[in-house]
């Protein structure tokens, strides 16, 4: 039955059925179990063990660390059961499991699942509007952009050191080629020599297209620890056709968190605050 069981769930999952994985990972976990308590029971039959003990915290165990929901696992036996020993037990291995998942493999099945589909879960609270929000409609579309082959004389005078923090450098055709911070450039003329902007950038910029959802972006802010990136038409022409800063980016984030939030609050039915009865604590708050 293990076996029977454990190739049919793998040929429904991977053919796509939607079945293979809740109801599976309960039987499996019961079946593993149930095998674990008969062999303790023959190999030791003085310690008066109860198999079915064995059984529920074989489900729960497994259940747990293929699906990922330790809570529901125990409250699943206790309400099944009503036994608090047999809860305890079942909390022990369904702890254990969800540990044991975490430190080696990182995230339940699945969770795998998702991260295979492109999605990256981090939190219940971004699991699908984030991947709404996308860099085209947030960024600004007024980017400072320079020409590498100008001296840095020219990129004094158009960009005084404390007016703007970041400017793109372009190539002879448009394309972008780095980042540059005017605050940096501020020797005088006879210390650079004959020096151009192109001297200046040390290593290809990073960028954003406008297709890219919230969570790369905040992704990408992080890995190059710049504040604005340059949002690009496509990776061939590299086009500078805005940016978007990781102030803003942030802001939109909080914005839309604030508001799901409420969404969720106003959905609560009769269970929601009753807006009209607000005291002062609360109309100050607003």
């Amino acid at each position: 039955m293990i076996v029977a069981k454990t190739i049919a769930s793998a040929v429904s999952i991977g053919s796509g059925f939607r079945g293979g994985l809740f109801s599976t990972s309960l039987f499996l976990g019961s079946l593993f179990g149930s095998l674990t308590g008969t062999a303790v029971v023959r190999l030791a039959p003085d310690l008066g063990i109860d198999p079915l003990i064995y059984t529920l915290v074989g489900m729960g165990a497994v259940a747990a660390a293929i699906v990922g929901a330790p809570m529901t696992m125990i409250m699943i036996v206790l309400e099944t059961t009503g036994d608090f020993a047999a809860t305890i037990g079942v909390m022990v291995g369904v702890v254990t499991a969800a540990i044991v998942v975490r430190h080696w493999f990182g995230y339940s099945f699945a969770t795998w699942r998702f991260h295979l589909r492109g999605l990256s879960i981090r939190s219940p609270e971004d699991v699908g509007w984030i991947n709404e929000l996308r860099v085209g409609p947030m960024m600004r579309r007024d980017p400072a952009v320079i020409a590498a082959g100008l001296s840095l004389d020219e990129l004094r005078r158009r960009f005084p050191p404390g007016s703007i923090k970041q400017v793109f450098v372009v190539d002879d055709d448009g394309r972008l080629c780095g980042l540059i911070d005017p605050a940096r450039v501020s020797e005088p003329a006879n210390a650079n020599g004959d020096k151009t902007v192109q001297d200046l950038v040390a290593t290809p910029a990073p960028f954003l297209l406008p297709g890219d959802d919230l969570r790369i972006a905040l992704d990408r802010f992080s890995r190059t620890a710049e504040d604005t990136l340059p949002v690009i038409d496509n990776p061939e022409t590299r086009r500078v056709i805005g940016y978007l800063s990781e102030a803003y980016a942030l802001r939109r984030y909080a914005q839309e968190l604030e508001s799901h939030r409420g969404a969720r609050q106003d959905d609560a039915g009769i269970f929601s605050p009753i807006r009209g009865d607000a005291g002062p604590a609360d109309t100050a708050a607003k």
